[in-house]
């Protein structure tokens, strides 16, 4: 067990690496011009020690917008927060902040400051992340569970398959929530939630629902009834969500 959890953890670290590692080319003095505002997709998570999170967050630009804006994040260091680009752009306009806390978190909620700038504008929104007392579990039930989305996802939109080969780091996306259990699976092309209603046949539906990273929102979204092979598609809009997010 030690063994599974040390590599999940390496996982998660390489993936923040990769992910802090973009717009490595951008010079800060290189700003455009014009009105913008930041839209967080969503401004509060739950998290946990050991666990994780993420925000997505999505530039607005109005009609006389211009050029790039700067990105700089404020956190506490035991979140280990993570930006992905240092700016934004009409052309590349989302932004994700990656979370990893560690022993060091209270329970309580920490605020999270993430600033832009331009030559004329500067906008700023705050994230809010409650950590909770919650042991994550092994990953082991959520991967086999992405093997059947992936099988179907191969059946019904194959450029989207192969996902259940790819590496993966999984957290429980709402600590302290039981009975429907939910996960969140990332790596560095997608994100992929999942969510489980522990019963027995014919109640132990699974849902899914993928977001290629750097979108703002989820492109698509299934479900399987119960623990047979049938899945079909349904709206993105009625993935279960709790919290905001």
């Amino acid at each position: 067990m030690y063994k599974k959890h040390f590599i999940f953890i390496l996982l998660v670290a390489i993936l923040l690496i990769l992910s802090c590692s973009s717009d490595k080319g951008f010079d800060p003095n290189d700003l455009g011009r014009g009105d913008f505002e930041l839209e967080a997709q969503y401004s509060y998570i739950r998290s946990s020690a050991g666990g994780a999170g993420h925000f997505i967050i999505r530039l607005l630009p109005e009609n006389n917008f211009e050029g790039n804006v700067a990105l700089d994040l404020s956190a506490k260091s035991y979140l280990h927060a993570c930006l992905d680009r240092k700016c934004l752009n009409s052309d590349s306009n989302v932004a994700e902040i990656t979370i990893n806390p560690d022993s060091r978190c209270e329970f309580k909620t920490y605020q999270i400051e993430l600033r832009a700038v331009n030559a004329d504008t500067s906008c700023t929104v705050f994230l809010d992340v409650e950590i909770m007392d919650w042991i994550q579990y092994e990953p082991e039930y959520p991967l086999k569970l992405l093997e059947d989305f992936d099988q179907w996802l191969s059946d019904n939109h194959p450029e989207l398959s192969g996902l259940s080969r790819q590496e993966w780091y999984c957290y429980d996306t709402y600590p302290q929530i039981i009975i429907v259990s939910h996960w969140t699976l990332l790596n560095s092309e997608y994100e992929i939630r999942i969510c489980h209603h522990v019963m027995i046949h014919p109640h132990n539906w699974t849902k899914f629902r993928l977001r290629k990273r750097g979108e703002f929102e989820s492109e698509l979204a299934a479900m399987r009834e119960n623990d047979s092979t049938a899945i079909h598609e349904m709206p993105v809009s009625e993935y279960p969500t709790l919290f905001g997010y």
